[in-house]
């Protein structure tokens, strides 16, 4: 078939022609924007075409694109969905001049009265700064762009989604080109294109996660999405709007908490435990940005609302994706405030072990037969807030290790305990043996016990099974994190340069 594609280019010409047919002939305004149609169809087998062929699809599909300026609905809309499909194929190179001639047709084309064009148009323009990122740079680019996706951001909620699509795409262009022309120690720019709207698009941003119709087309996932990647591809001087932006989800995450106290319906409760996970991984990313000094001001409201997360949503079959989420938080806060984390450990701890393990609630921790992945992803979070834990405040966690050892151990010897959570408990050891070192003297016979028991069994006994060779890889790396960090852990003090007292 590829030799097909290649070399015969009245295969491509027909077949294009076909599909651009199908996508004329069977668009509707009234798609369901989660339908599988012809339409869509026939704009994969296109992109697929792309990217077997690579330059070669340019001239078959030149043709359709006339059609960015008809009057007809079905053949514009047509025309820019072959557009977006052709991208992921040709030469970027040699897509820079198609592109900048057809950006100012799609940025109009956010404005026509027909959603189905709007909605196609948004994710062409992703398309097209995902792939051609350096479109931006070009002159008055951004002037035209910008205001034509705030617009288009409180439009219909398929449309919406799309224009945060496009917005992730501009803000990683955008950031990427700025570190490319140089970066503090910190790797991160000094500014960026889109610094002087960056709190107006943050602004907008949380505007459309408080949409009445966010749940139309994922819209407000979409947003939250957006928001952390904002957040994320900041640079210095955009500092203090994510300092607010904290301020901002915490003040939303206590009304959530508020709010779930008077509802009663299940589906409202659903939505609000939605909106609480999405939050806390919001929270994650502010939290990955902001300086240790700032997030101390702010540490204890953050965990006093993780803390009602987690008591709230540790006994509820649905809460899984929150704790997840709120364990994934505290992780990103005890490792901006390191030492500064040790006064939060108490209030943490009962939490933290009902995650790890509970034999009278299984489902907190352990798989059952509907092997619910998000209650997997509770352990393994909360496994990983142990190493995030012992890695910020080290040998200051001792105190509080003599459970969450017993615990581990016992997860361990479980039958009912994911495999893969078990791998990251025992590299977990050797991330607490560095962390309190001589004091891990005490843990030692059954963690050498556990270990040398799981490198016996690091043996891949058919290497067509693809999961098992990932799983025994995984294993004995594990195994090997976990002897190394005993080693260095347990190494006696002045032992650095004589062998002698190792």
């Amino acid at each position: 078939m590829l030799e097909i594609l290649t070399h015969q280019g009245s295969f491509l010409r027909d077949h294009s022609c076909r599909f651009y047919s199908i996508i004329y002939t069977s668009s509707d305004e009234n798609d369901d924007d989660d339908d599988w149609t012809p339409s869509k169809a026939a704009g994969v087998c296109i992109m697929l075409m792309a990217q077997c062929v690579g330059d070669t699809i340019l001239d078959p599909v030149m043709p359709f694109l006339k059609h960015f300026s008809s009057t007809n609905w079905k053949y514009k809309e047509a025309a820019i969905m072959a557009f977006g499909s052709i991208l992921d194929g040709p030469d970027p190179a040699k897509l820079m001049t198609l592109v900048e001639q057809a950006m100012p047709a799609l940025i109009e084309s956010m404005a026509e009265k027909n959603v189905t064009i709007r909605d196609t148009a948004a994710w062409t323009i992703g398309r097209v700064l995902e792939i051609c990122p350096e479109v931006v740079n070009k002159d008055g680019m951004l002037a035209r762009l910008l205001p034509a996706l705030s617009q288009a951001l409180n439009q219909e909620p398929r449309v919406a989604a799309n224009v945060c699509w496009a917005l992730v795409a501009l803000v990683k262009a955008a950031y990427d080109m700025a570190c490319s022309q140089g970066t503090d120690s910190s790797g991160q720019p000094e500014t960026y294109a889109l610094s002087p709207c960056f709190e107006a698009m943050i602004s907008e941003l949380i505007k459309t996660t408080d949409r009445t119709d966010g749940n139309q087309s994922n819209l407000r996932l979409a947003a939250f999405e957006t928001l952390m990647e904002l957040i994320k591809n900041s640079p210095k001087d955009c500092y203090p709007v994510v300092q607010n932006t904290t301020v901002l989800m915490l003040k939303k995450l206590e009304q959530l908490l508020n709010m779930e106290a008077t509802t009663t319906s299940s589906s409202d409760k659903n939505q609000l435990m939605d909106l609480q996970s999405l939050l806390c991984a919001t929270l994650q990313s502010v939290l990955r940005k902001m300086r240790s000094e700032d997030a101390a001001l702010v540490g204890e409201h953050v965990m006093n609302g993780l803390v009602q997360i987690m008591n709230r949503t540790s006994n509820n079959k649905g809460g899984g994706s929150v704790m997840e989420e709120a364990l994934l938080a505290v992780s990103v806060l005890a490792e901006t405030l390191s030492n500064g984390f040790l006064p939060y450990v108490d209030a943490l701890k009962p939490h933290l072990m009902r995650a790890l393990v509970n034999h009278e609630e299984p489902q907190l921790c352990f798989i059952g037969t509907l092997a619910d992945y998000l209650l997997v992803q509770v352990c393994a979070a909360a496994v990983g807030l142990v190493t995030d834990m012992c890695r910020a405040i080290e040998v200051n966690i001792a105190p509080a290790l003599d459970d969450i050892m017993n615990t581990l151990v016992q997860s361990l010897q479980s039958p009912r305990l994911d495999k893969d959570v078990k791998v990251t408990i025992l590299g977990c050891f050797g991330d607490i043996a560095l962390a309190i070192g001589e004091h891990f003297e005490r843990y030692i016979q059954i963690v050498m016990s556990m270990l040398i028991e799981a490198s016996t069994a690091a043996v891949v006994t058919n290497p067509q099974d693809y999961d098992q060779v990932d799983y025994v890889d995984k294993l004995r790396e594990n195994c090997v994190t976990a002897y190394t960090g005993i080693l260095q852990g347990m190494r006696p003090a002045g032992s650095e340069n004589d062998p002698e007292k190792v």
